[in-house]
């Protein structure tokens, strides 16, 4: 009999239906098998979220945008000044040690859907190509999906390194090697 594929309540990859997820590695035998097996039923947590731009923040005064990176998706508020609980994480501002922080904040996606309208849901799942790049004065990520395809400036190129592993550390264990450094 051959096993079919389920989404990890983990780390929301596919996976073989067998005894641990094959992506994160997690047990899936403790899974409480009455919940329906899809990764939008399972915990949301936000483990981090960034200020980011179109364009320069603090030179050319680019529209403000918050994303966060949560269990299944990259969400984009625009035209926040701060974040769902205030904090979120900004080189230019806080320095580089404020950006190693994890969150790890419990949400309800469906409430924060019907309390930010603006809100842009980005599935691990539906992104195509993430790339990080470095410009001459800039840091920017660009994600591309089969709907949308956001750029977002992250920061100044002096915090690149730091963008940088962090980023990975947010998207790779996601969507592994649709994941691309230019």
């Amino acid at each position: 009999m051959i096993n079919k594929e389920i989404i990890c309540p983990y780390c929301g990859s596919r996976t073989p239906n067998f005894n641990f997820c094959a992506n994160c590695g997690q047990s899936l035998q403790d899974i409480d098998k009455e919940k329906p097996e899809n990764s939008e039923y399972c915990e949301e947590i936000i483990k981090a979220a960034l200020t980011v731009s179109e364009t320069s923040k603090s030179r050319w005064g680019g529209q403000t945008k918050n994303i966060f990176f949560t269990t299944n998706y990259i969400l984009e508020d625009k035209g926040a000044s701060t974040g769902f609980f205030g904090a979120t994480m900004s080189m230019e501002e806080n320095g580089v040690e404020f950006l190693d922080e994890e969150i790890n904040e419990k949400i309800d996606i469906n409430q924060i859907q019907q309390e930010h309208h603006d809100l842009k849901l980005i599935p691990y799942s539906e992104i195509e190509k993430a790339e990080f790049y470095i410009t001459r004065w800039n840091t920017y990520l660009k994600i591309k999906t089969p709907f949308y395809s956001p750029q977002y400036l992250l920061g100044a190129k002096k915090y690149s390194e730091a963008f940088l592993k962090k980023i990975i550390s947010l998207l790779e264990p996601k969507i592994g090697d649709k994941f691309h450094i230019k």
